[in-house]
């Protein structure tokens, strides 16, 4: 379960079976609060599975949300808006050529 909870908050997927807004479970977007807004010194959403722990300790971030349904409740994030974003090709890492080069510091 520890590592099925673990790729489910790295996925970066927001699940419509739990909202980013209950207050028990951390989510996918909780997750990438930790890692977007959390700063030196300051670090927000640090509980692995438990809210409790940020509600403890203060770590819970405060700004307006920009969770998935909150963004679709304000009429953001659309179909449209999605169709306009560039997606990079990640097959060039599925060649052995990528990953087995003198220059792998230098991406095409």
């Amino acid at each position: 379960i520890f590592y099925m909870y673990g790729t489910y908050l790295h996925w970066g997927y927001e699940s419509q079976y739990i909202s980013a807004h209950n207050s028990i479970l951390n989510t996918a977007y909780d997750h990438y609060l930790h890692h977007s807004r959390s700063i030196k010194n300051k670090a927000i959403r640090t509980g692995f599975f438990f809210k409790i722990w940020d509600n403890i300790f203060g770590s819970v971030q405060k700004d307006a949300c920009i969770c998935v349904r909150c963004q679709h409740a304000a009429g953001k994030r659309t179909e449209k808006e999605f169709a306009t974003v560039k997606i990079p090709d990640y097959s060039v890492l599925l060649k052995p050529s990528f990953w087995f080069t003198t220059n792998w510091y230098f991406v095409q």
